[in-house]
């Protein structure tokens, strides 16, 4: 084999990589006020803030993940987070970097609940 032949593959290799890099498991860490809300992910509970959740995600932006967070005595919360979004985050840098190449990495998001101010706390039995 020759240099150049060699110079493709290696190149081919790591273009390769680059794009299957480009899909991957990440982590979101879902924090809120108050802390211990229900975390749902895409309709399904997956336990108590601060929770972090893996989620399979393409940096091309073409999905998405769909986050709900409940408490007594608060309004539900909602939130649609574009995978576009964590693509963003990724090439500015704003995330805990897990590899170059898109794997293993976590992109963090705080989220407040408001009061419901008709909330009525159930009575409890003395």
């Amino acid at each position: 084999m020759c240099i150049r032949d060699s110079l493709v593959a290696v190149i081919l290799v790591m273009f390769s990589v680059s794009i299957l890099g480009c899909w991957g498991i990440n982590t979101i860490t879902i924090i809120s006020e108050p802390t211990g809300s229900k975390l749902y992910v895409n309709g399904e509970y997956v336990g108590q803030t601060p929770r972090s959740v893996p989620q399979k995600w393409d940096s091309f932006g073409g999905d998405a993940t769909a986050v709900k967070l409940t408490n007594d005595g608060y309004i539900p919360f909602e939130r649609t987070i574009l995978h576009k979004e964590l693509n963003d985050m990724y090439w500015s840098g704003n995330f805990v970097r897990g590899s170059q190449f898109g794997y293993g990495n976590t992109f963090n998001f705080s989220f407040n609940l408001e009061p419901d101010p008709n909330y009525v706390k159930p009575e409890t039995e003395d």
